[in-house]
């Protein structure tokens, strides 16, 4: 495991247990998707508007062992994380509109 993916796999973690009091939106992407800039985009736009939310935009190239470990099949997948529970997960395009409104 290279020292890059130890360094995510730790903010993730870090993330996940922050989750019990900031809701988290990890975004999993991939370079050679159509999508992934739309999505980058979409992910600022929701941390612009709320800044009370944690969004991480993960690159499944750079950090595969965060593929298997949330199961990501298809890119981009959305998983929505409160409570440090996985409330939603989603694995197609999401809109800032349909993120923002399942959070909460």
């Amino acid at each position: 495991m290279s020292s890059r993916s130890s360094n995510i796999s730790d903010f993730i973690k870090q993330s996940l247990r922050e989750s019990s009091t900031i809701p988290l939106v990890m975004v999993f992407v991939a370079p050679w998707s159509p999508f992934s800039d739309a999505v980058k985009t979409i992910a600022d736009k929701v941390k612009f508007v709320r800044d009370d939310v944690k969004v991480l935009v993960i690159d499944i190239d750079q950090y595969p062992d965060e593929k298997s470990t949330f199961d990501i099949r298809k890119i981009p997948t959305f998983i929505f994380i409160e409570n440090q529970e996985i409330k939603f997960k989603k694995e197609e395009m999401m809109s800032k509109k349909e993120i923002l409104q399942l959070i909460r």
